[in-house]
Order: C-alpha cells, then structure tokens, then sequence
C-alpha cells in the first residue's frame, strides 16, 4: 500500500480495508490477511484494534488475529517491543498534497507570542491563536498534526517548558518540561519520537540531547552529542537524525554528526560528512530523501548560501542561493518546494519567505509574514484528507 496515501490517520485505512472485506465476506474473506498487511496496525490506535476484534474476519482467520495481536501487544507491552518482530510505524506523508506553513514567536519585539500560518492554496499568511509564553530561539515539533514549542528564552531567562498547539481546535496546552533548560536547540521528529539536540542554557553550549513522545509522562536523556553545539540545525533522513554545523562560542564549526535511532537507545553520535563551509544559525530540512541546509552565518558574514546532501553518495553540493543573505532563518519544505523564512540579513529582521523549486533550481519570493520579522520558529502540517476532499 502507498507510503503517500493521504489520510489524517492509519485508522481511516484499517476502516476503509475492514468495510471492502465486510462488503463481500464470503468471496473477500481470502484476501484479508494480504489486505490487513498493508496496514500500519502498530500506528492505528488501541480502541481501534480492540473494536476490530469484534470483526468477524478476526474470530474466522487466524492470520488476521494474527496481525491484530501483535500490534495489541506493540501497544500495549511497549517495554517487550525491542524482541518483538518489527512493525512498520511509519506514519503516511503525501508529497503531493501541501503542507501549512506555521510561523510561532521569534525575536520581534511584539511577535515573540504571535503565531500565524501560511495557506499554500491560498497564498497568503493568517493569524491564529497566540501561544501563551513569550519565546524565541525554541524548537518546534510536529507530531501527528500537533506542534510543540520546546524550551527557547524570553530575552533573559532560558526555558524547561514546553507547549503543545492543536490546529483542530485552535488551542494550546501545557505538556511536560524538557529536563534541561535550553534555548538555540537542534530539533527533529523520527516516527513519533522528538529529539532535541545541544542548544544554549544560559551559559554554556549543551552537547546534551532529550526525547520525549506524546504518550510519556516525561523527557528521557540519549547519549550526548561528541561536542558541544548551539545554533545548530537538524534534520532526518530514514531514521538517522542529522545535527548540522553550529558553534560553542568560540568556533564555528562545519562538522556533522548522526544518529541512527533503528538501533540501540545507547548508540552514540557518528561524525558524517563535513560541510562545505563553517555555519551557525541556518536552516535544515530534508525533500526528496536529500539534506538541504540554507542561510546562516560564518563569523564574519551572513549567508545566502544553499548546500544539499545527498546521502547515496556522501557529498554536499552548492544549489542556487537565496535573493537575500538570513541568519537565523527557517528552512522547511512541503509541495517538493523549500521554504526560506525570516531571518537577519546583516541590518535588519526579515519578513520576507523565499521559495525554490528544485526543477527550475531557482529562488523566488513569496508572501511576507504579516506579523513576524527576524528568527521565527516553524512547523509544517499536512493538510487534512477532510479539507481535501470537501
């Protein structure tokens, strides 16, 4: 079954496989094992699972009860699940549906609450609801149509907390504190699990690193990063996470380290392939099974410049840059396009998004925000099947 079908939840595929096999029991009873297969039932949810074991293809085929169990038992004995046999929990993304673009705090003097988000099919950024901390330099997450606000600083005080928006219903809640305070963190999501890598507590760049899942009661520590790093960025590719570039105060550094979370939760940090240049404060996203990295800064100039890495053969490539030099700059990317947004040029915070698209390998500017300059944090939601379909 497509890895890019576009559903809000797995649930929506066990329940369009149970109606189609219920539709024509007798004559379709054969194929449900293969059909059920195909479905990511470790992701589907508990009350789904124990409902369909009132299904009658659950009480009539063993290999359906089968595959059932096993995903019961994935949920519910999580403890168990590194003997387990592997499930495949890796949530649907369509890359042809576009994403909504959120733009949350940053370093403005009045946005540093505010949050608005940019609608690709209308071109145009919208207001929504505040988050109720002032934050800047924070990460975001976004897990299962939901953004966290992690950590970040106020101008003065570094942060523990962390925020949740749910884009459903437009409201923020609190979640658990991260364990460290830290602001100018690398964040990433693989499967569910977010990462928060390095970052700065007030004092000193952290080489320590936090995961944290929505169905856990608190943070957990990982094997730190080999060196300390602030103002990095991150991004994934499989299941390794990419922390890129950064500094510690005295040194800007173009040196990569990876992680690969399919193994042990004691695997420690791997050194990857050296950037082309030294750079802080830039963006990072991954399209098309590629690294992107753009913007930043040097230390002793602001950048525009745009790299890609393409794991297959190890190596960083220059693309076009961007129109304008940014610092602190967001990168994300949805549609097969980038998005550059906000930033330092040098002089000034920026208001301004660039976009590029990889087949014409150039930038072009699109909508400015309407109510952040500077460093902001973003997020990228799918947007939802329902709105699709309408």
């Amino acid at each position: 079954m497509n890895d890019e079908l576009h559903v809000d939840h797995e649930d929506q595929i066990l329940d369009a496989a149970m109606r189609w096999i219920n539709y024509d029991f007798d004559n379709r009873c054969k194929h449900a094992p293969k059909v059920l297969n195909h479905v990511r039932l470790a992701i589907v949810g508990l009350q789904p699972l124990i409902e369909t074991m009132s299904e009658p293809i659950y009480r009539k085929s063993p290999q359906c009860r089968k595959l059932v169990d096993a995903a019961l038992k994935y949920l519910q004995v999580p403890h168990e699940r590194v003997i387990m046999p592997p499930l495949n929990t890796e949530r649907r993304r369509c890359a042809d549906v576009p994403g909504v673009i959120y733009a949350l705090g940053g370093l403005g003097t009045s946005s540093n609450s505010a949050v608005e988000f940019y609608d690709p099919l209308a071109n145009q950024w919208i207001p929504t609801t505040e988050m109720p901390s002032l934050r800047a330099r924070f990460g975001v997450a976004v897990v299962k149509r939901k953004l966290y606000a992690i950590g970040g600083c106020d101008g003065f005080t570094r942060y523990r907390t962390v925020e949740m928006f749910d884009v459903n219903t437009n409201t923020w809640k609190k979640k658990p504190d991260l364990l460290f305070q830290r602001s100018a963190m690398a964040t990433a999501v693989v499967k569910d699990t977010i990462y928060v890598c390095g970052g700065y507590n007030g004092t000193d760049s952290l080489a320590s690193v936090e995961v944290y899942r929505p169905d856990w009661r608190c943070w957990n520590t990982r094997p730190s990063l080999a060196i300390e790093r602030c103002a990095a960025a991150a991004a994934v590719i499989d299941e390794q996470v990419f922390v890129i570039g950064g500094h510690n105060s005295a040194a800007i550094y173009n040196s990569v380290e990876v992680l690969d979370t399919s193994k042990s939760v004691t695997t420690l940090w791997q050194f990857g392939k050296q950037l082309l240049s030294p750079r802080c404060r830039h963006g990072a996203t991954t399209m098309g099974g590629q690294i992107y990295i753009a913007g930043g800064y040097d230390g002793s100039q602001f950048l525009n410049t745009v790299n890609m890495y393409d794991p297959e053969k190890d190596q960083w490539y220059p693309l076009s840059p961007m129109n304008m030099c940014r610092s602190r700059v967001s990168l994300v990317a949805t549609d097969d396009k980038l998005y550059a947004i906000g930033g330092h040029d040098g002089k000034s915070n920026i208001c301004s998004m660039e976009i590029y698209d990889v087949r014409e390998n150039r930038w072009h500017f699109g909508p400015s925000m309407k109510l952040h300059e500077g460093g902001v944090a973003v997020g990228v939601i799918p947007v939802s099947s329902t709105v699709i379909t309408r």
